[in-house]
């Protein structure tokens, strides 16, 4: 929730003095947020899936202490449209996404980011995005009660390319969150260690309303050079001798 966090419309990176500020329907906020995150995240006091009928509350969350209060809305539809099954869990009918284009466009982006175009193809195709995202701030909208509580801009012309690489990493992360893209680009950008001990860190204090939860990480550590892959497992590397390699560190 805190990467949707928006000053003058573009993403706040600043957040980690107040990670624990929350949003709630219709109260008040110090922040605005990029209204992709009415899209993409369950939260206390907001419709679930945009149906007022069916908002999410704290009694919603099975075990708090462990998941917390939100929750990811990306991969269910909306809950009037039923389920194709009840017993014992509820199941849904619906496809999964393995490509989608707004992924292709900012992989194009990266790409030309990385040959040093940042300023042409490159902040268009994010731009384009982002302009999608801002037409969702409208009285017809589906988010339409969060609307006082969103704020997104567009960006101008980048300094440097690393300002570029910025700006196009966290568009991925706000655009393709809970998609299961964001390991995978840590990974390629050599960022996962510093990202995923600050996050286990951070978590170590993360509550809500008083509730702390995930404390699953406490003793969490992501080892660099080790942990970006699995081991093989070990009836894998004995089916056929001299095959396969164990991945580093294990």
């Amino acid at each position: 929730m805190n990467a949707f966090k928006t000053r003058n419309g573009l993403p706040m990176d600043d957040f980690d003095a107040d990670h624990n500020a929350i949003v709630v329907n219709g109260a008040d906020s110090k922040y605005k947020y990029d209204p992709r995150l009415f899209h993409t995240v369950g939260m206390p006091t907001y419709p679930y899936k945009y149906e007022a009928q069916y908002t999410l509350t704290k009694a919603n969350s099975r075990t708090p202490n462990t998941y917390g209060y939100y929750c990811s809305m990306k991969e269910v539809p909306q809950r009037s449209k039923g389920e194709d099954g009840d017993n014992p869990w509820q199941a849904f009918g619906v496809n999964d996404y393995v490509l989608r284009y707004t992924d292709v466009m900012l992989m194009r982006a990266e790409a030309l980011i990385e040959k040093g175009d940042f300023n042409g193809e490159a902040l268009q195709i994010i731009n384009d995005i982002r302009s999608r995202a801002k037409r969702d701030i409208s009285a017809t909208s589906l988010i339409n009660y969060a609307k006082d509580q969103c704020d997104i801009a567009l960006y101008g012309n980048f300094a440097s390319q690393d300002d570029a690489r910025k700006a196009l990493r966290w568009e991925r992360r706000v655009e393709l969150a809970m998609e299961g893209h964001r390991f995978f680009d840590l990974r390629r950008w050599g960022l996962l260690s510093s990202t995923l001990n600050k996050y286990f860190e951070s978590e170590k204090t993360d509550e809500y309303d008083g509730q702390t939860f995930a404390l699953y990480y406490k003793d969490a550590f992501f080892t660099a050079g080790k942990n970006e892959y699995f081991p093989i497992a070990s009836n894998q590397m004995n089916y056929v001798q001299g095959l396969y390699h164990q991945n580093k560190g294990y």
